[in-house]
């Protein structure tokens, strides 16, 4: 099974990504961000990570946003953190949620860049919970849990 999250998007120009200051929660860590880092698991750079949100009114309004997240491991089956994405770290908890995966395990960055893709300005483009599945079910039976 796929889920699927994908919207019309819109595109910064050069002026407005030039402009951007990220959210009040990310502006201190957008700016240390090298220019050419990209989120380890969906290989999107800060430009291609920024995307248009549409303000609650009824009108156009709406403003250029993204999020980051330091991806760490809920149990003890891998070490460190790592920043990435915002998205790539909701598909993490999307598929624990969807495969009923207990919450103090998590998967790492190798396995997420398996059964997650995004589009770039926009969101989740697919999560394969398949492969997700398979990749828990297997760590399961190594480990003799089921």
């Amino acid at each position: 099974m796929r889920i699927f999250r994908s919207y019309k998007r819109k595109y910064p120009t050069e002026q407005e990504y030039k402009e951007f200051k990220g959210p009040k929660k990310y502006q201190e860590l957008w700016f240390m961000l090298d220019e050419n880092w990209k989120c380890p698991v969906c290989n999107r750079s800060k430009k291609e990570l920024i995307r248009w949100k549409k303000s609650n009114r009824t009108n156009n309004d709406g403003y250029w946003s993204c999020s980051f997240h330091q991806h760490h491991d809920h149990g003890n089956r891998w070490k460190g953190t790592i920043l990435i994405c915002g998205d790539c770290n909701s598909a993490d908890g999307i598929a624990k949620r969807y495969l009923h995966i207990p919450k103090n395990w998590s998967f790492s960055i190798d396995e997420l860049k398996e059964f997650v893709t995004c589009e770039i300005n926009g969101s989740i483009e697919n999560i394969d919970l398949d492969i997700a599945f398979d990749i828990f079910n297997e760590w399961v039976q190594s480990y003799g849990l089921n």
